[in-house]
């Protein structure tokens, strides 16, 4: 699912009422964006009716009738290894000692520190020159500024976890737009009012940030806010080739909001 694509922490999906552990309570592997597996153990007790992770799963293969399905982490990571070669080398008598990189295929391999180090995998890249396409939709008369999404660095995806945190939330509580100075003015808008952003798709109500941080012409909004929704707005034309929607950008207008 692309990146931001929910409007609220509630929208797409049924959250299990399974309680899972924090990160800090988590008992298994794990393998970081290095391809370092290592092994985490709990520092902090986690609270009575939490379970880990691995019993969840365990569980919920149980009740889709799987049959001797491993229920502890060694065990789990023993099957892991079983269907995954580049893992197949690693054990939790190696793990205990130190991290290894995969591709770690036999039992005495060392672990792979720099994957491409002699060649690339398939040899020379593969570049295809692609043609300047602009995005599908661009300001117009009727709507004149180009709306961008994204991301804050207090919060992450719909919020549902950020939102929930108090420092966090008191850091940035509320959603808003953010519009250049020359736009604010022109549109009769003063820092901190309440307007209204509308695209083809519908309409948000928000909060002026008027801020030099953006270009004339354009506007942007994070999609962390269930009560200012900015994926209610965006387009969902599609990549030709990718499929991938184009949520992040779209043409836009925006008033104050009486």
């Amino acid at each position: 699912m692309p990146s931001g694509c929910c409007t609220n922490r509630s929208c797409c999906c049924k959250i299990s009422k399974a309680r899972p552990v924090t990160f800090a309570e988590k008992l298994g592997t794990y393998t970081n964006t290095e391809r370092r597996v290592q092994i985490g153990r709990p520092v902090i007790e986690p609270l009575p009716g939490v379970r880990q992770d691995f019993e969840i799963i365990a569980d919920l293969a149980a009740r889709l009738g799987a049959v001797d399905f491993p229920a502890t982490p060694l065990a789990l990571f023993n099957e892991m290894r079983m269907v995954t070669p580049s893992y197949r080398g690693m054990t939790y008598a190696r793990l205990e000692k130190v991290g290894l990189r995969w591709p770690c295929p036999t039992e005495d391999h060392p672990g792979t520190p720099i994957l491409h180090k002699e060649r690339f995998t398939r040899g020379l890249a593969l570049l295809a020159a692609l043609d300047y396409r602009p995005s599908m939709e661009l300001p117009c008369g009727e709507y004149p500024l180009l709306l961008s999404t994204g991301r804050l660095l207090e919060h992450y995806h719909t919020g549902s976890m950020t939102r929930r945190s108090h420092t966090l939330n008191t850091l940035v509580p509320d959603g808003e737009v953010e519009i250049h100075p020359d736009d604010a003015a022109r549109l009769g808008v003063g820092h901190g009012e309440m307007v209204h952003v509308e695209t083809r798709r519908g309409k948000v109500k928000t909060r002026a940030n008027v801020t030099t941080c953006i270009d004339k012409g354009a506007l942007f909004m994070a999609f962390h806010f269930a009560e200012a929704p900015a994926n209610r707005l965006t387009n969902d034309a599609l990549d030709p080739i990718a499929k991938i929607p184009e949520f992040k950008v779209c043409a836009a207008r925006l008033e104050r909001a009486f």
